[in-house]
């Protein structure tokens, strides 16, 4: 099992799934394909505006 953990998105959505579909932890639909492994959001996750690119 591994663990990942992410900091502060500040809004960057689209890097954020990214990130997760090339680590094999999510697929396209933003399902959890990671099995076992854990995930950890350490910033703000919901109280920001979305930004892209």
């Amino acid at each position: 099992m591994a663990h990942y953990v992410i900091g502060d998105l500040h809004g960057h959505l689209h890097d954020y799934r990214r990130l997760l579909q090339e680590q094999l932890l999510c697929d396209a639909a933003d399902q959890w394909i990671g099995g076992s492994h854990q995930l950890w959001l350490m910033g703000d996750v919901l109280c920001r505006a979305w930004q892209d690119g």
